[in-house]
């Protein structure tokens, strides 16, 4: 799962898991935090 800031996809995997979904991943800090680590080609 993955938002712009983490906190509706954190909330939407507790959902999930309390539904008895096992796999489930959530990008922690969301797009934003994941866009710090973005590899820029020359």
């Amino acid at each position: 799962m993955y938002c712009r800031s983490g906190n509706r996809s954190r909330k939407a995997s507790e959902i999930l898991i309390e539904n008895g979904f096992k796999d489930v991943y959530n990008v922690k800090g969301g797009i934003l935090e994941w866009k710090k680590y973005e590899k820029i080609s020359p």
